[in-house]
């Protein structure tokens, strides 16, 4: 019996198949593999007359003339201080586990409008990015229901030439734990972090910078996030601006285009967008977050009724649910544009938005909003902070409007379009917080708050407050 265990547990092993993982010196020790080396630099130039595919290093990569691809399970590591050039239409192709670290990929002169980069595909990809600079070439990441993620931090990418896709780091099947990071993007072609529509993906893309991207002038926003399934999305302290010229580039969108259940949530929270053809927007059904962002000067669209809000919830079937706070909401052609259905069915439900309330005021700021209605220039007697084109009606209580005295209701209705506009739109209850006389961030050393109802509140949060005998909005 003992001597029959020791059998089944070789032959259990050896059912076991682990992967190769190469570097660049071992592909340019293979023959044929298109990888050469001179001066410590790496470049991979394929040879586009092959006819058919060639196995190499007993079928642990195929050469074609386009690809190199690793056999399902390998992968490759590019170490600290290697180069790694692409020429011509070169990309790598794999199912197996990528770690680039302190290096840099790029493309040759002759190559930045045609190499592509890193295809990821199959249960066994995965993807770790650290201090990485990757010039004109891209990644296409897709676990495709396997455990792997994509995780990219402390990189530079610039102009990315949009030949391997949508986006510089472009998210193309199921997967979660995604995060890029403290990355650097600019000058690129169209967005530079996006996922497929049908796919649901879980990642958040933090402490970025995003700077002048869109450069093809497509309907591509520096950030372009479908939003599908159970996972949750995070978009927080990043930087996000446009070129300031007439483009149809945005700068955060996340959009729910298919019919299936989304249940995640999306969180757009801390981050400063500025000069693009409109700010930040949800696009069909789904659940978000808009809190203590900058959004300002996204103006730059040829026509001012199909873009330039600071901030958009377009749910045309309706069922968008969006709470909207501590905004700054500074030189767009409209401050925030609401569309939805004019009226509410099961099947077609109305949007919830929720811009403030008297217990959970709004504190968002409205500034010189407004356009002509024809392009993008801003005239006086033109404003509008929020436009209600649904049937909905929305509680905006506790925000700051583009007026003088903001207990002036005559002056507040100038700025807002709603029931009292159009009959069919939904009422915009805007409130009248009166009497306040100080906004602020509360220190230890304030002395006592009370809410509204004349109860002490050791460590107010954000909303009104009585102190000194005085109103007080806490932020």
């Amino acid at each position: 019996m003992k001597k029959t265990f020791t059998l089944l547990l070789i032959a259990a092993a050896s059912l076991v198949v682990q992967g190769k993982v190469y570097t660049l010196a071992d592909l340019a020790g293979i023959e044929g593999s298109g990888v050469s080396v001179a001066d410590g630099v790496y470049t991979l130039s394929l040879n586009t007359e092959l006819t058919e595919d060639v196995a190499l290093d007993d079928g642990g990569i195929v050469a074609s003339k386009s690809d190199l691809t690793l056999a399902d399970g390998n992968g490759l590591t590019i170490n600290a201080g290697e180069t790694l050039v692409f020429t011509g239409k070169a990309r790598i192709s794999m199912n197996g586990p990528l770690v680039i670290t302190d290096a840099t990929v790029t493309a040759d002169e002759a190559s930045t409008g045609s190499a592509m980069g890193f295809k990821l595909y199959g249960e066994q990809s995965n993807a770790v990015l650290n201090n990485v600079v990757m010039n004109y070439v891209g990644i296409n990441f897709g676990a495709n229901g396997g455990e792997g993620n994509l995780v990219a931090r402390n990189c530079i990418f610039d102009s990315f030439n949009s030949k391997l896709g949508s986006a510089n780091v472009n998210i193309t099947s199921d997967c979660c734990g995604n995060v890029v990071d403290n990355c650097k993007f600019t000058n690129g072609q169209v967005a530079c972090i996006a996922s497929a529509a049908s796919v649901a993906v879980g990642i958040d893309i933090t402490n970025n910078i995003m700077d002048k991207n869109g450069v093809s002038g497509r309907l591509t926003p520096a950030i372009n996030m479908g939003l599908y399934g159970s996972y949750d999305i995070r978009i927080e302290n990043n930087e996000v601006t446009g070129r300031a010229v007439v483009t149809r580039t945005g700068g955060i969108a996340v959009s729910h285009l298919l019919g299936a259940a989304s249940t995640g949530t999306v969180t757009v929270k801390g981050n400063t967008v500025t000069d693009n053809s409109y700010g930040i927007t949800l696009t069909g059904p789904g659940k978000i977050f808009i809190e203590n962002n900058v959004v300002k000067n996204n103006r730059y669209f040829a026509n001012a009724q199909q873009g330039g809000s600071g901030i958009n919830i377009t749910a045309n079937t309706g069922g968008a649910v969006a709470k909207i706070r501590g905004n700054q909401i500074e030189g767009n052609m409209w401050g925030i544009t609401l569309i939805g259905p004019i009226t509410g069915s099961e099947s077609t439900p109305l949007i919830e938005v929720d811009m403030g309330t008297n217990e959970d005021p709004g504190l968002n700021t409205f500034k010189d909003n407004g356009n002509d209605g024809t392009n993008y220039s801003l005239e006086a007697g033109n404003l509008c902070d929020l436009y209600n084109n649904s049937g909905s009606n929305i509680s905006a209580i506790g925000n700051t409007w583009n007026v003088a005295d903001q207990n002036d209701a005559a002056a507040i209705e100038q700025v807002i379009v709603h029931q009292s506009d159009n009959g069919q739109y939904g009422k915009v209850d805007f409130g009248k917080v009166t009497g306040i006389d100080e906004v602020k961030t509360v220190t230890d050393s304030d002395g006592t708050y009370y809410d509204l109802l004349g109860r002490p509140v050791a460590h107010p949060a954000g909303g009104i407050y009585v102190r000194g005998g005085k109103k007080v909005i806490v932020r």
